[in-house]
């Protein structure tokens, strides 16, 4: 003898039917969403689909370096030159991104005082010195190449577009432009902005993963 077969009629009637009950509310749901469309059913609930913005930053870790500079709710719009928004080429570009072994995700260099550059110490882009945890090597597209340690902060970080570049030429006097060099480990993270902030970059130095 089973438990339900210890129930009294009504109990065991109510325990039976709720199988068939359940059913009936998840087809209608199904149906529901299906006939109205997903996103307009989770718009209904209150959420908002950003896919096509970027990524939403879901939990930061209390221990993480970038706890002080990424906040819950924020949208990640670029990792480097990347957008992260979905399309129909790419659905998951994040993933995408974090898995590609490529070094061509920084289209568009920087402009940079020439005289900085070249008064700057070149020891860090030797390839048998060990890694400075402030400087970064900058290489310049110029010929012959020129090469110089730099805080990537300032330069990395700038939201001007008159600070990016193709070439030397798109650069005014004085200037150069500039790439980290392919050995560095540095991302750039483009953080949406709103009516009270403009959008920000945030600089992380290390692994992707």
């Amino acid at each position: 003898m089973t438990a339900l077969d210890t129930l009294r009629p009504p109990a065991k009637s109510r325990i039976i039917s709720a199988g068939p009950f359940h059913n009936l509310l998840f087809w209608c749901f199904c149906f529901l969403t299906s006939y109205i469309g997903s996103g307009l059913f989770w718009t209904f609930l209150g959420y908002k689909d950003i896919s096509a913005l970027g990524r939403v930053v879901l939990q930061v870790e209390d221990d993480s370096p970038l706890a002080g500079h990424l906040t819950t709710g924020a949208i990640i719009t670029k990792l480097n030159d990347h957008s992260m928004a979905s399309s129909s080429i790419d659905r998951d570009p994040w993933t995408s991104f974090l898995k590609s072994t490529k070094n061509d995700d920084i289209f568009l260099g920087w402009c940079i005082d020439s005289n900085a550059l070249d008064s700057s110490g070149k020891e860090c882009c030797l390839p048998d010195e060990s890694k400075n945890d402030t400087l970064s090597c900058f290489v310049a597209n110029t010929v012959p190449t020129r090469v110089g340690c730099m805080d990537p902060i300032p330069i990395l970080t700038s939201t001007k577009t008159t600070d990016r570049c193709e070439s030397g030429t798109d650069c005014r006097n004085g200037h150069v432009c500039v790439r980290p060099a392919e050995t560095e480990e540095l991302l750039r993270l483009t953080i949406k902005g709103n009516e009270l902030e403009p959008d920000k970059v945030v600089l992380w130095s290390g692994p992707r993963e």
